[in-house]
């Protein structure tokens, strides 16, 4: 792996948790469905250096599908619910977003191409996974297999240089990864 997805996914990991433990309140009051279970059906990690978001959203059962908005998450009722905090982890994950993406020894794009891979890899952690379904949040645990689940874990690149979510592309090289060494 790319020295900038491993520090990357580390720095993003921690802020990731860091976020959603300040965030119990806001998740706790999201409305339930009829059979009490929080209707999340995706959850979003935004990380665009050139506007310094790090940003997580939930996609709620009633956004979900929505064609073109699957993975729009700036469209989601629970968009960056995050943008308020200043926890020192979150700031950090900007500060290493930033210092990456305007690293002279690559072109912009490939940094930013690394950040969304680093933060697909944060945002699928075992880690970040287990702290969702502690919070009630039926999130998988993701690994070198397709998950079969109608919940998605979503990074995608805003610009749309690479259209598709960088998730599928991790676990599509987790896969190719497992194959080459079976």
């Amino acid at each position: 792996m790319h020295r900038v997805i491993e520090e990357g996914k580390i720095i993003f990991e921690k802020a990731i948790l860091s976020l959603l433990e300040e965030s119990i309140d806001y998740i706790n009051n999201i409305e339930r469905n009829g059979r009490g279970e929080l209707p999340i059906t995706g959850v979003a990690l935004d990380t665009i250096p050139w506007f310094e978001q790090f940003a997580i959203s939930f996609r709620s059962t009633s956004e979900f599908p929505c064609g073109d908005f699957r993975f729009n998450s700036a469209d989601w009722d629970h968009y960056d619910f995050t943008v308020r905090s200043n926890h020192p982890d979150k700031l950090s994950a900007i500060k290493f977003m930033c210092e990456t993406y305007e690293d002279s020894s690559r072109e912009k794009i490939d940094s930013a191409h690394l950040l969304f891979l680093a933060g697909a890899e944060a945002i699928m952690s075992q880690t970040v996974s287990n702290k969702l379904s502690e919070l009630e949040i039926k999130a998988p645990v993701v690994n070198d297999r397709p998950h079969g689940y109608s919940f998605e874990y979503i990074v995608t690149d805003p610009d749309g240089s690479v259209n598709g979510n960088y998730c599928e592309i991790v676990v599509a090289n987790r896969m190719l990864n497992r194959l080459e060494n079976a």
